[in-house]
């Protein structure tokens, strides 16, 4: 494994990062839309993403920088109705700084952040207590004592937290990186929380207030794997399965908490299992796997073995069940990490159906996604690697797409965060960015005017198409503009808006320079649009129009040249380029 001892730990702990996903399930008072974001996509855990996407060749629409080593997965959830999802994650560091959980927009603009003790993940959203205002569920994680770390349940809105558990332990390890089974255990009408901990326990949280409603016999070691839901023996009662890192598998009842049975089935668990009817018999088995030991293995709804493939080992990631023969029943595929290949078992029997060696890399270890990554209609399977994420056809295991990034060991989201009908891909990455990327597309032009820009000034937090003026966009035309080296505060940019110049046209032409530079860095405006604007300036980009109207400015005091970068600038801003 080509990993020192600091960075196999760093490795762990981002494997399990988690994604959500959006489904309908059946509570215990009937069937009820739940709007939940989970990790491995729904109840059953089968990386199946619902949204669709048109990337054939990926581009970045955006990035954030954290100051950790790695990003964690993201959630996504649209928490205030304006059909965009807001984007929530984690942070890991080498070092004993705080952490933070980052709530963004849809442009990537925070909206808040929580400091935490430890490294940190969102393991799940939610409206927990059905009052119409979702919930985030983030936790804390270590491989060593920390005097106790915590679970957090918080307002996905404000952030403000609502309550919290800490895990103290009584083993070397601490906290949480399974996302919890959401499910009404005590009928009070409130979701409860099912999970396991790296003390060696299952727990039932109370969700209304976070008090312990059970906790399981203790396990062989620690838990990391997130629970698969379905009603195992079926009784129309849903069950989950727990797994701990030595291979030990517990199915319960998730209303009584009545164990169904009890597996070692292998050793070495990093990776969440899935379930699914793989055979056709209408019953549903489990697909476990592992990482010194065991391979994939199947365990069928009682527990018993239906088959097992040991031809290969190290899976670190999560499988995802997708139909890769086209014999109408889910096959599994997932990724040895060390060989950095992705195999298809066929689900009835665990025969090899395909195998891809990812190139370029030597480790693998993101959580396999299926989706119609591209619109055709095919299903594809993500797959992140140390050197970026591939993209492969689904039925052959060829490659589709890559785009490079650094120690991609999460699970990616598909959502479609910006509303516009086509998803993005959002990932974390070991370079402490989240990425999100979408189709290429023709460079952006869609400028606002400096009426739009002044308004912005008085807006307090960025919402929809309202971006405000943050800093980042001060120091970003400070950094780029010589004209504006000295600009240094949003309000000195809103002084410049906001002037009455009384024919100063000096003034009047910075005022334009600055709103242009503005739709630049926000990223409304492509400085690489093409413009024909021949009476004004023979730039032929809107960079170089910028160039040319700083150069003016720098240069010239006389009314005509001033005039006319002036005019150019407006132009621009109100859309003309030809």
């Amino acid at each position: 494994m080509p990993l020192n001892a600091t960075f196999a730990l760093t490795a762990v702990l981002a494997a399990m990062m988690v994604n959500p996903a959006t489904m309908v399930a059946t509570h215990h008072g009937g069937s009820i839309i739940q709007s939940d974001t989970l990790f491995r996509y729904d109840w059953n855990r089968t990386g199946i993403a619902h949204e669709s996407s048109d990337i054939v060749t990926p581009q970045v629409r955006w990035t954030f920088q954290t100051d950790g080593v790695f990003a964690t997965a993201p959630l996504t959830y649209d928490v205030d109705g304006d059909g965009k999802k807001e984007v929530f994650f984690g942070q890991i560091k080498s070092n004993s700084d705080p952490r933070t959980l980052y709530a963004l927009d849809s442009l990537g603009q925070p909206i808040w952040t929580d400091p935490v003790k430890w490294d940190v993940r969102a393991n799940a959203v939610s409206d927990i207590d059905g009052d119409g205002t979702p919930e985030v569920i983030f936790s804390e994680l270590s491989f060593g004592p920390k005097n106790g770390l915590s679970l957090y349940v918080a307002d996905a809105v404000t952030g403000a937290l609502k309550w919290t558990y800490m895990d103290v332990g009584t083993f070397w390890e601490e906290g949480f990186a399974a996302s919890p089974v959401l499910f009404d255990v005590n009928n009070d009408g409130v979701k409860d929380l099912t999970l396991g901990s790296l003390d060696r326990h299952v727990y039932t949280f109370d969700g209304a207030r976070g008090s312990i409603l059970w906790r399981s016999p203790v396990f062989e070691h620690y838990i990391l794997a997130s629970s698969p839901f379905a009603d195992l023996n079926g009784d129309g009662e849903r069950d989950f399965v727990a797994l701990d890192n030595h291979a030990v598998a517990r199915a319960y009842s998730i209303k009584t908490h009545t164990m169904l049975w009890e597996r070692r089935i292998g050793y070495g668990v990093e990776a969440t299992p899935a379930i699914g009817d793989l055979n056709g018999d209408g019953k549903p088995e489990i697909v476990f796997s592992f990482i010194d030991s065991g391979g994939i293995q199947v365990l069928r709804n009682d527990g018993s073995l239906l088959w097992a493939n040991e031809d290969h080992t190290y899976f670190y990631t999560s499988p995802t069940l997708v139909d890769v023969d086209g014999d109408g029943l889910p096959d599994v595929v997932n990724g040895d990490s060390f060989a950095h290949t992705i195999v298809a078992y066929r689900g009835t029997d665990g025969t090899e159906l395909w195998q891809t060696v990812l190139p370029d890399t030597d480790w693998s270890q993101a959580a396999l996604v299926t989706a119609d990554i591209d619109g055709d209609g095919r299903l594809e399977i993500l797959a992140g690697s140390d050197v970026g994420l591939y993209s492969l056809d689904a039925k052959t295991g060829q490659i589709e797409w890559f785009f490079p990034a650094r120690w991609l060991r999460s699970e990616p989201r598909v959502a479609d965060i910006d509303g516009d009908g086509k998803a993005e891909v959002l990932f974390g990455a070991g370079d402490g960015k989240l990425y999100v990327i979408g189709q290429s597309r023709p460079p952006r032009f869609e400028p606002r005017t400096i009426g739009y820009w002044k308004h912005q000034c008085n807006v307090g937090s960025p919402s929809g198409e309202h971006v405000g003026m943050p800093q980042s966009f001060i120091d970003a035309i400070r950094s780029r503009s010589a004209v504006f080296s000295n600009l240094t505060t949003p309000k000195q940019a809103c002084d410049i808006l906001w002037a009455e110049y009384k024919g100063d046209i000096m003034g009047m032409a910075k005022r334009q320079l600055l709103a242009l530079w503005l739709n630049v860095v926000s990223g409304f405006v492509d400085p690489t649009v093409q413009i024909d604007l021949p009476k004004l300036t023979n730039a032929t980009t809107v960079g170089g129009a910028i160039l040319d109207t700083e150069n003016t400015i720098l240069t010239h005091t006389d009314k005509p040249s001033l005039e006319r970068v002036k005019n150019l600038c407006d132009s621009i801003n109100n859309g003309k380029i030809k």
